[in-house]
């Protein structure tokens, strides 16, 4: 029996499924004729895009991954699964953060700027993430930035 097809959109953060759906709704209010098959494709498409996006949002008590179905076997919670689940909040959060700063400051040259730059030796993207303090680290960096964004010497 053939496993089915991995859901892409699983490892999306917030602002990459924003910006998949909208497209997604885009392709979808096109009048364009599609093939029986191309329907079928974007509607098994739609499915994984929509479930990743309703994941991401905050999935209830009953998906894996989440604290309240860890601790519904044991009968009372996990202090390790909420930590746990705390700990994947707030980084997203930090990331998400940095991803809306960068976006404002670095424009277009968003992914050449994170490719580029190194802060205090480490990659903007882990410094980011890693603590609220690294986080104003990589923020005070882009705040320097000109107006225009960031331009590649060379």
């Amino acid at each position: 029996m053939r496993n089915p097809p991995r859901n892409p959109y699983l490892d999306h953060d917030l602002i990459e499924l924003a910006a998949q759906c909208m497209q997604r709704s885009r392709e979808l209010k096109e009048r364009v004729q599609r093939t029986p098959e191309q329907r079928a494709a974007l509607a098994d498409d739609t499915a994984f895009l929509l479930t990743a996006a309703g994941s991401a949002l905050d999935s209830s008590e009953y998906m894996p991954g989440n604290p309240e179905y860890a601790s519904r076997s044991e009968g009372r919670i996990s202090t390790t699964e909420f930590m746990r689940w705390h700990l994947r909040h707030i980084h997203n959060s930090r990331y998400r953060t940095y991803l809306r700063a960068l976006d404002l400051a670095a424009g277009k040259s968003r992914e050449a700027w994170r490719v580029d730059v190194l802060i205090d030796g480490n990659k903007p993207d882990a410094l980011a993430v890693e603590s609220d303090e690294g986080l104003r680290a990589v923020l005070d960096e882009l705040a320097k930035l000109p107006r225009w964004g960031y331009r590649r010497r060379g």
